[in-house]
């Protein structure tokens, strides 16, 4: 969902759209009820005011267990939006997933 509708959640968190329009839009596209869509949009706040969007774009695109589409335009986002972070990620550790398989992760450069 955060990839889905992250320009949305984004537009919330710099203020350019209230939290009410948000939560509309979320309720009438039968993604959540009014709760549920003011819950997501603050945790998204605090993704966005921490900088950690980004970051939890990262996540989805190295994952194995969502869609081909939700990686595919999580790596799009991160080509538009996250300029900053393609130089800070550049050191690829390996990682071990629960089932032992080992892949490369990026971890922030220090």
């Amino acid at each position: 969902m955060f990839v889905r509708y992250y320009y949305l959640f984004r537009d919330h968190a710099n203020d350019k759209i209230t939290k009410d329009s948000a939560i509309k839009k979320l309720v009438n596209e039968g993604i959540s009820n009014e709760e549920g869509a003011s819950i997501r949009l603050g945790n998204a706040k605090i993704i966005f005011s921490e900088k950690g969007n980004c970051e939890a774009l990262l996540i989805v695109q190295n994952s194995k267990r969502l869609s081909d589409e939700i990686i595919s335009t999580a790596t799009a986002i991160l080509a538009r939006d996250c300029r900053r972070l393609q130089k800070a990620f550049v050191v690829l550790l390996p990682s071990r997933d629960v089932t032992g398989e080992t892949s490369l992760r990026p971890q922030c450069a220090k």
